[in-house]
């Protein structure tokens, strides 16, 4: 059967379930850093892309880590999500304390994403 224990994860099926879907996530927002023009403040994977990337994170520190590309690709993605982010979000014009705190997330989002993917030898 290839259960390993009584935990929602802990079986083969389960394990292969979590490979498609995490690499789904992560071939997702691969998908968006290629059409930059989709990562803009008011564009759904604009939206999208951190809440993927804090999925995966979440998953990552209970133990059930992704195939984290290698840190530089991440670190590219982190700039280009926040060049974009950057250039875009004036034009939704949000108020300076939300605009700020919105990324300083952002920023925290993807650095967590770094050193997940660090910690784990990617």
């Amino acid at each position: 059967m290839g259960d390993r224990g009584a935990g929602n994860f802990d079986s083969d099926t389960a394990l292969d379930w979590y490979a498609e879907f995490s690499d789904g996530l992560l071939t997702a927002i691969e998908d968006a850093m290629r059409d930059p023009e989709c990562l803009r403040a008011d564009e759904y994977e604009g939206e999208v892309v951190p809440c993927q990337i804090q999925v995966l994170c979440e998953l990552a520190e209970r133990g059930h880590r992704p195939q984290w590309p290698a840190p530089d690709v991440l670190a590219q993605w982190k700039q280009t999500y926040l060049r974009v982010w950057d250039e875009s979000v004036d034009a939704l014009e949000p108020a300076a304390d939300h605009q700020q705190a919105r990324r300083a997330t952002l920023v925290a989002t993807f650095d967590r994403m770094l050193e997940l993917a660090q910690a784990a030898g990617a």
